[in-house]
């Protein structure tokens, strides 16, 4: 399987054209979702996306993508937690691999 993409420091992804992917902060969402050992809220990526609207879109994009799962908060139904599938962990672990390298020297 051949993976081909391209980074930007700045959270822009330039992947497939019309996937999530390509969403502004979306690459870093995977990349914070992976590296985290809990399920953060979806307000919790606003250093990503601070628009809530735009932040909003691009995990309701991931989610039909099947790369993450939104579960409602039993006590706050209104907030909803975000965490990877396992198609999205294997997407992730790809993304963070070429930012390091990106990163490198």
């Amino acid at each position: 399987m051949i993976l081909i993409y391209c980074i930007s420091i700045s959270n822009t992804a330039m992947i497939i054209p019309d996937s999530v992917l390509d969403e502004r902060g979306a690459v870093g969402i995977l990349i914070r979702l992976f590296e985290s050992d809990s399920s953060p809220y979806i307000t919790d990526f606003d250093t990503i996306i601070p628009n809530p609207q735009s932040r909003t879109r691009v995990i309701e994009r991931m989610a039909d993508d099947m790369l993450v799962t939104l579960t409602s908060d039993p006590l706050r139904p209104v907030r909803r937690t975000v965490s990877l599938t396992e198609k999205g962990k294997r997407v992730a672990e790809h993304l963070r691999l070429a930012k390091a390298e990106l990163e490198s020297d």
